[in-house]
């Protein structure tokens, strides 16, 4: 996949599993997001900590490579820890904008324009055989100030129950 020069690789301080979006990502009003912040920062934290300790730490294990429209993804097939802290979390924070997603990934590139070898980049996807174990043993509380993911603020780390 290297071989993509539209293939920009994300760097490893950007690696993160996205459990729950408190705010819609890609809205680009950067004052609302700061004013919501400002309004419910504290009572998100605050109530994320309170439902954090009713979950404990799992394992879930990257699988496969998707290539999006936007970026390339390695999937976690079948996550239902992931999906029910997301559930538990969407109802204790009193979020209410839509269904809860239900893939987990982690993004390790965008496209930074067209594809040069779109199919032959497919086919590398398709190909690609791998299983990666990761625990997931606490949550990051971020602000995120560029999207996606490059520019955050760490506002806590909650651990989940049993973590070691």
């Amino acid at each position: 996949m290297a071989s993509e020069p539209a293939l920009l690789a994300c760097p490893p301080m950007t690696y993160h599993l996205s459990v729950l979006n408190l705010l819609p990502v890609r809205d680009p009003d950067m004052g609302a997001k700061q004013r919501a912040w400002e309004i419910n920062g504290a009572r998100w934290h605050e109530l994320a900590e309170v439902e954090i300790r009713r979950h404990s730490q799992y394992e879930i294990r990257l699988t496969s490579l998707v290539a999006t429209r936007s970026a390339l993804i390695a999937v976690a097939v079948d996550s239902p820890p992931t999906v029910e802290l997301r559930r538990s979390l969407t109802k204790s924070l009193g979020l209410d904008f839509g269904p809860v997603p239900e893939l987990t990934h982690l993004t390790l590139g965008r496209y930074r324009g067209a594809l040069s070898a779109p199919h032959q980049l497919l086919d590398q996807v398709e190909q690609a055989q791998f299983e990666v174990p990761i625990t997931v043993d606490r949550l990051r509380l971020v602000r995120e100030r560029v999207y996606p993911s490059v520019g955050i603020d760490l506002i806590a780390e909650l651990p989940l129950a049993n973590a070691r």
